[in-house]
């Protein structure tokens, strides 16, 4: 038998999967040469290449689980590109670049930046103005509500003010 034909990728171009993940996909590619051909992978190529590897299940992975907050592909944009190349053991092999986006997940908790202990004058409502940060992209809203204390029942949020619903 002639082996001409090369491998034929059968997985996707392009991979989509959330931040602090490690596994993009599991690489496939058919051969039409007879007896049927093992098809095996390497990575070739790729602005991002070196943060890749393929485990013996033929899967393409992160070496270091991407944080979108944080991205260190080549454009700094979520979108790693790497080239892998199918082979067939008997001289066929056809490249595919493989576009991978990181998507965000809301994985921070938000940080007060208001103070814990204000000092309030008596016969006032107001106790303090509430902030606080979210270091997940894109940015988020940070909203707040009691949600507890033994003198919860005596307290309001208006706004972002944390008020006394009955001047002490």
């Amino acid at each position: 038998p002639v082996n001409d034909n090369d491998p034929v990728f059968t997985s996707a171009a392009a991979a989509s999967i959330d931040e602090n993940q490690t596994v993009v996909h599991t690489l496939t590619a058919t051969d039409a040469d007879l007896p049927a051909q093992a098809v095996g992978f390497t990575i070739t190529g790729g602005a991002d290449q070196g943060r890749f590897s393929i485990d013996g299940s033929n899967q393409l992975i992160f070496n270091v689980a991407p944080d979108y907050e944080n991205p260190v592909d080549a454009g700094t944009n979520n979108v790693y590109e790497v080239e892998v190349t199918a082979n067939d053991g008997n001289g066929g092999t056809t490249a595919q670049t493989i576009n991978v986006t990181v998507n965000p997940l809301n994985d921070n908790d938000p940080v007060f930046t208001s103070g814990a202990t204000p000092t309030v004058a008596e016969n006032t409502t107001s106790v303090v103005t509430l902030s606080a940060t979210d270091d997940d992209l894109p940015a988020q809203a940070v909203s707040f509500t009691i949600t507890g204390g033994v003198d919860s029942g005596l307290f309001q949020i208006v706004g972002n003010e944390l008020q006394f619903i009955a001047a002490p």
